[in-house]
């Protein structure tokens, strides 16, 4: 009978014919014997040997064992419906689960019943949507994102090659932490502890600004990446001028300060964390300068006289997981100045441009970044806008697109700028680009 059951299966095989997305088999709706009753399926199927247990039955250890293959006459014993249901359900789970396209996590029992996980294992990261570890090692028994651990971070550079933030998690580079909290804060604190110790200045900072400085100044030279959790709450904006002196961006040392409305182990919320332009003489509600390097992530920005992100004098920002309020400019990257936007970018209003580059400033929007607008907000004259020999690369049919702007004309380039988007038609907008030739725009 199990001759016959395996030839069938076999029988479905497909003979070897090159795969497109047109032969994508049938998927599998539910598992096997969903429904049948307990008597009629074994589950889960034992790991352990069945035989001198319950003769006959099945297991992973044996599959069908010896006495299946017995004739009857001879003191055979048919193999089990009950353990064919069960296998065929056990099997399809997960069948079911891959054509989900649902992520494998790393599991420390499986890790530790298997001898550890083989080299180039691939597990997707328990809070990063996106990002996986691959093991590089074989028999790999450590923790993902422990100290020492043998896995690889996707979402991090590889050996050799450096980005400007390597992924949160506890992978080297380590995160020293510092704290910002409007409600419980003081600026003569150190901004080194969530809460404040009784009787010390240990505890959170009142202000970004003061807590980007105290970094600046005190631990840059340590040579460990200084992350800035800003609890929830609203705040003024700040501004970094200085270079840092101490360590640049690498695999082994520290890199670019963060800015961020989450830390390792919280997740993003974008309007967790409000942050509003200080006054005049400010004109951006987040400003970096003169070579400077940073991350700023999830929170939202208003500038209702001014720019939301600005970069300029050969800064470079990094930014994501944003949301942008009132304002003049949303982001404009300007002489010399660089932004990559790597993480979502929400509109809740409109501006007069969204994304502005120019005096050779670039601004970046990476593959796969999803750009989201609320109903009915517009930008006047530009969503996107480049001149005087700026750039902005929005590369459309790498994007994602929630809602729209109305009444917003798409692009506008002038005076050597360009604008790379692979779509122009794509670019969200009501109406075409405006490019002016005879100054020598540039739109592709």
């Amino acid at each position: 009978m199990i001759a016959r059951i395996v030839a069938f299966l076999l029988a479905l095989v497909v003979p070897a014919a090159a795969l497109d997305d047109a032969s994508i088999p049938v998927k599998v709706p539910i598992p096997w014997g969903t429904s049948a009753p307990g008597g009629q399926i074994t589950t889960p199927i034992p790991q352990p040997s069945q035989q001198g247990i319950a003769p006959g039955r099945a297991s992973w250890t044996d599959g069908f064992p010896p006495l299946t293959f017995s004739p009857i006459a001879a003191g055979g014993i048919p193999p089990s419906g009950a353990d064919f249901n069960g296998v065929f359900n056990q099997m399809s789970q997960w069948i079911r689960w891959y054509n989900a396209g649902a992520p494998i996590f790393h599991d420390p029992t499986f890790q530790t019943a298997i001898g550890g996980y083989p080299k180039g294992a691939i597990v997707a990261h328990a809070t990063d949507v996106g990002c996986y570890w691959i093991s590089e090692g074989n028999n790999n028994v450590s923790t993902p994102g422990q100290a020492g651990a043998t896995w690889l971070n996707s979402c991090k550079a590889p050996r050799g090659r450096t980005f400007l933030t390597p992924t949160p998690g506890l992978e080297n580079p380590p995160y020293r932490l510092f704290y910002v909290n409007a409600s419980t804060g003081a600026d003569a604190n150190n901004c080194e502890a969530e809460v404040q110790v009784v009787g010390t200045l240990t505890g959170p900072c009142l202000t970004i600004q003061r807590a980007v400085d105290n970094v600046k100044q005190n631990y840059d030279s340590n040579c460990v990446q200084p992350w800035i959790y800003v609890a929830p709450g609203s705040y003024t904006g700040w501004s970094d001028y200085a270079p840092q002196t101490g360590c640049q961006p690498s695999l082994t040392g520290g890199g670019p300060m963060i800015v961020a409305g989450y830390r390792p182990g919280i997740a993003c919320a974008d309007t967790n964390v409000i942050v509003t332009m200080r006054p005049p003489p400010a004109t951006a509600a987040v400003s970096y300068d003169g070579n400077a390097t940073g991350v700023v992530l999830c929170m939202t920005l208003n500038a209702p006289s001014g720019t939301a992100i600005y970069a300029t004098n050969g800064a470079i920002m990094e930014v994501g997981l944003l949301r942008f309020g009132t304002a003049t400019t949303s982001m404009l990257a300007d002489t010399n100045g660089t932004i990559i936007a790597t993480s979502t970018l929400k509109w809740a209003q409109g501006a007069i441009q969204g994304l502005w580059a120019k005096e050779k400033g670039i601004l970046k929007v990476v593959p796969g970044v999803s750009i989201q607008f609320d109903a009915g907000i517009g930008f006047s004259p530009y969503f996107i806008f480049a001149g005087d020999g700026g750039v902005v690369n929005f590369p459309v049919n790498s994007l994602s697109f929630v809602g729209a702007p109305i009444a917003t004309t798409k692009c506008g380039v002038n005076y050597g700028g360009l604008v790379i988007s692979g779509n122009p038609t794509g670019i969200p907008g009501t109406n075409a680009c405006v490019v002016d030739a005879a100054t020598y725009g540039l739109l592709r």
